[in-house]
């Protein structure tokens, strides 16, 4: 009995890890600059929850304190980062920009993402799950700005009022202490099937 119920606590502890593990900023890299083209990467999947509705067309992906790249310019990116709607179709992003948004909870150094879609389309809604997958996006033009080296943003959705319609986006990936507790629970079951085993054979 008690070795049922140390299994089952095992168990549980393995499978819920991953979920508590999740954290609110953003594995953003970026390279390149210098004269040459800006290369953005994500190293991992972001998920925001809407709190509103967009009052105008959305979403637009923002990174917080990540400099001013592109001086209030348009530029056209492309590459294998892309987004969905409550595990919809991948849509996405063809345009980044910076400087726009000023005020007191956004300043000239966030930086946006956002693509055709956000253009087209406003059938967000409050309480969906938005998904921005993890891939690159590179500039199509060369730009002088020096890019930082942290990696980590906050990040969080604007429609093209600059209203805040979301949550901080949560990276899905977990921390490496999350792993090494994964690994001791799975080790502790491995240890309660093999005594199991023995008592079986005995």
């Amino acid at each position: 009995m008690i070795r049922n119920r140390f299994a089952v606590l095992a168990a549980a502890l393995t499978l819920a890890l991953p979920m508590a593990a999740a954290h609110a900023q953003a594995n953003l890299s970026i390279t390149g600059g210098n004269g040459g083209q800006l290369v953005f990467t994500l190293f991992a999947p972001v998920q925001y929850t809407l709190t509103a509705s967009p009052a105008d067309l959305a979403p637009f992906f923002v990174f917080q304190n990540v400099g001013d790249p592109f001086g209030a310019t348009w530029p056209s990116v492309s590459g294998t980062m892309t987004w969905s709607v409550n595990s919809g179709p991948l849509r996405s992003l063809t345009i980044a920009n910076s400087g726009l948004i000023r005020g007191s909870l956004f300043t000239a150094n966030d930086l946006y993402f956002y693509g055709d879609d956000a253009l087209q389309y406003n059938w967000l809604h409050s309480g969906d799950v938005i998904t921005l997958w993890d891939g690159t996006l590179t500039t199509d033009d060369a730009f002088a700005f020096v890019p930082r080296t942290a990696t980590q943003f906050t990040t969080l959705l604007l429609d093209t009022q600059g209203a805040r319609i979301s949550t901080d986006g949560v990276s899905t990936v977990p921390e490496p202490s999350t792993y090494a507790l994964m690994a001791a629970g799975l080790a502790a079951l491995g240890f309660v099937s093999r005594r199991r085993r023995r008592a079986l054979v005995a």
